[in-house]
């Protein structure tokens, strides 16, 4: 008679293995990863799975560890938030269930927190373009393709800007939700005011640039 094999056991659950979708923006997937203390048998070894708040962050009903492994991944599907959510998670495998060791966190929609101009003052004689700056109220997760801020001036003639710019973990200061852009001066100058919006998720926020030199009476006042 030959004695049956050990019931596999769970050594862990975890969210983001990887270490680049935690936190992420809802509607954006992440992942998790479920471990065993031993490999599993030719069969492979089925585990259930279950989220804390399938409305926020759902998962598969089941994952299999294949044969000769002791871990397996999974998707985890997130959905819109108007807040800043933390869902765990659980695995269960032949009567045993365990907790995720983390939690992943699911962003609501980013908005901008600030815009600003430098400098605030310029003359296209000696300045031809302005920097612009946009910062996000949220770090944008390593996952994310970027976040796309719409952009426009209330005289392009004057001041040009690009139609949008990038927000991405890596495009501005190491705060990872900054982003630059440039403002484009026309000349000869236009004296007045223009002002610069930046839009995000139905969101606008605005910077006033003036514009130095040359004829009055081009900008908004």
């Amino acid at each position: 008679m030959v004695d049956s094999l050990p019931a596999a056991t769970l050594e862990k659950l975890e969210v983001d293995p990887a270490g680049l979708a935690n936190p992420t923006f809802g509607g954006t997937p992440s992942s998790g990863a479920v471990y065993l203390l031993s490999p599993a048998p030719a069969s492979g070894t089925v585990v259930t799975l279950a989220s804390g708040d399938p409305s926020v962050a759902s998962v598969p009903a089941s994952v299999t560890v294949p044969a000769g492994s002791s871990s397996a991944t999974f998707t985890i599907t997130t959905q819109p938030v108007t807040s800043s959510t933390a869902v765990s998670f659980t695995a269960t495998l032949n009567g045993q269930t365990i907790t995720s060791i983390n939690q992943l966190t699911v962003e609501a929609p980013p908005l901008i927190q600030s815009l600003t101009l430098t400098p605030a003052s310029a003359n296209p004689a000696t300045n031809p373009s302005v920097s612009g700056h946009i910062v996000l109220n949220e770090v944008v997760p390593p996952n994310s393709s970027g976040v796309v801020v719409a952009l426009s001036s209330s005289n392009p003639a004057a001041a040009a800007v690009p139609a949008s710019v990038t927000v991405t973990r890596y495009s501005g200061s190491e705060t990872f939700n900054d982003a630059y852009f440039t403002v484009t001066l026309a000349r000869p100058a236009q004296a007045g005011k223009v002002t610069i919006s930046a839009t995000l998720n139905g969101k606008t926020t605005t910077a006033q640039l003036t514009i130095l030199g040359g004829q009055n009476g081009g900008g908004q006042q």
